[in-house]
């Protein structure tokens, strides 16, 4: 029995080299750790040697990972090259079924770690020594490519209009009645699918004209959805309308565009994870309750705020379930720190504590040689002799 994947991590794996009578797993989708997952993407993305698998400790975890890698539909020969990897992380997935509706996972996790964690860990395995990179959190694409001219076809994002536009061009009947333009949340998700679509249009139209060895990676952190289940709730006919239109768009748009691509293998890997991320890298502490303005974007808390006057960078607030998305800014640049709701002030704190420190302990030392002094002359109540007693040799 495999688990739901309603509380699971459940991988999915497309080659462009699979046919419609490529067999299935006899046995269904093995379950794997984090650990066995890590080597199987590291394969994937060409860089097992570097991220090594203890068999010893783990042989059942190597029989499952052997499993995963022989898989007709992912590699039919050992020695066949991948040309490139297309990684998409998706978090707030109630069921990856209907993502994936004709597919079985090719691999379930056993841990369930948030979207930011496991786009950490994909970031570090794709890391290469000889790579063209590109990286942008805010958009949450990466990529590691070998020729600067795919980074630069990489599109703009658009704007809401637009993709409010296109997306109305392609589901007609569901766009304006499900999404609302006035909501930062449902704006973003909107935004986050035509820009998909154009970055993985435009980078197929570009790698067919440039010819080189090196395997691509191309990393997607899709976060619109974790915003529509926050703002609207799984049974909300948003979420459901906006798991329709994902799967759609992978469906038609970004598997098929991605496997014509390349000559060699393409393998497109969707990682589906129920829970959603609150900026692990920032805790309530950096943000006391007094002092924040929430802000229910980055791009909102950019513009109000200046870009928190060039003090620091817009990040989400750690939320509840039944909190509203926050954002606010968390100050400091090259070292100084900034206060405030804008980062306005520089924060002198740690300035004035070590000048308030410093004099007090030299008022101390300035007391303790003093008292020492007098001490010294009072030879009566037991002072200390500051010359000697005896009496010096005469002829």
């Amino acid at each position: 029995m495999h688990p739901s994947s309603a509380t699971s991590t459940s991988v999915y794996v497309f080659s462009s080299h699979e046919t419609s009578d490529t067999p299935a797993s006899a046995f269904g989708a093995p379950t794997l750790s984090l650990a066995a997952s890590s080597l199987v993407l590291s394969h994937f993305f060409g860089t097992a040697d570097k991220h090594p698998f203890n068999v010893q400790s783990a042989p059942d975890g190597f029989s499952a990972v052997d499993e995963v890698l022989s898989y007709p539909a992912i590699r039919r020969d050992v020695f066949e090259s991948i040309g490139g990897n297309l990684v998409v992380i998706l978090g707030g997935v109630e069921s990856a079924e209907d993502l994936f509706p004709s597919r079985e996972p090719t691999f379930f996790v056993s841990s369930t770690p948030t979207p930011t964690e496991f786009s950490a860990l994909v970031r570090k395995l794709s890391v290469r020594n000889d790579e063209i990179s590109f990286d942008d959190e805010r958009s949450g694409v990466r990529l590691a490519v070998g020729d600067k001219r795919l980074i630069d076809a990489i599109p703009a994002k658009p704007t809401t209009v637009n993709a409010f536009k296109s997306l109305a061009k392609r589901y007609p009947e569901t766009a304006y009645d499900l999404f609302d333009v006035t909501i930062s949340e449902d704006a973003a998700f909107v935004i986050e699918v035509q820009y998909v679509a154009d970055l993985i249009s435009s980078l197929s139209e570009a790698r067919q004209h440039i010819t080189y060895d090196t395997p691509d990676f191309i990393g997607v952190r899709m976060s619109g959805l974790e915003g529509i289940r926050r703002k609207h709730g799984v049974e909300s006919k948003q979420y459901r309308g906006a798991v329709n239109i994902l799967k759609n768009l992978f469906e038609m748009y970004v598997i098929p565009d991605f496997a014509q691509t390349y000559k060699a293998i393409a393998l497109a890997t969707f990682i589906t994870l129920p829970t959603t991320s609150t900026s692990s890298a920032i805790s309530k502490r950096s943000f006391p309750e007094s002092l924040v303005s929430c802000y229910p974007n980055q791009t909102v808390c950019e513009f109000s705020t200046s870009n928190c006057s060039s003090h620091g960078t817009c990040a989400q607030l750690p939320s509840t379930e039944n909190t509203t998305t926050c954002f606010a800014c968390k100050c400091a640049k090259n070292g100084t720190a900034y206060a405030g709701i804008q980062c306005e002030l520089q924060d002198v704190s740690m300035d004035f504590h070590l000048l308030f420190w410093t004099c007090v302990s030299l008022l101390i030392m300035t007391a303790g040689v003093c008292w020492f002094l007098v001490q010294s002359g009072d030879l009566e109540n037991g002072g200390i002799a500051l010359g000697s007693a005896v009496t010096l040799k005469q002829d």
